[in-house]
């Protein structure tokens, strides 16, 4: 019988689960792309080689937060036909996602690693 093979995650793949868990819990200032390579076992020239450089990667890992959270949105919102009833679908999605454990504020307006959404420079 032929054993199922499991396919691993590709390189680029491994780097953005990497960003996703260190950027988020560090920021995106704090963490420099040799430590989110270092975590996957990706070798350095394929770091650069697969996005060019930091900004490269932070761009990606922004892309791919605000992707899963359109996802959370449009599940919260699947078979939802009354207006109103997507308006607060919307509000129910942000406090499931708020109420994760992991949850520690928005991807976005934590880029120092200290929760500071009013900052407007970095």
């Amino acid at each position: 019988m032929a054993q199922k093979q499991t396919r691993q995650p590709s390189p680029r793949q491994r780097l953005l689960a990497a960003a996703e868990a260190l950027f988020y819990r560090r920021g995106l200032h704090s963490t420099g792309i040799e430590v989110v390579g270092e975590r996957p076992g990706v070798a350095e020239g394929s770091r650069y080689y697969i996005f060019g450089g930091k900004n490269e990667l932070i761009d990606a890992y922004l892309r791919r937060q605000h992707s899963a959270w359109l996802a959370r949105v449009d599940a919260a919102l699947a078979g939802l036909t009354d207006p109103e009833d997507k308006i607060l679908a919307h509000f129910d999605a942000i406090v499931d996602y708020a109420s994760l454990p992991e949850y520690r504020g928005c991807a976005f307006a934590d880029t120092d690693g200290r929760m500071n959404p009013l900052r407007t420079s970095y």
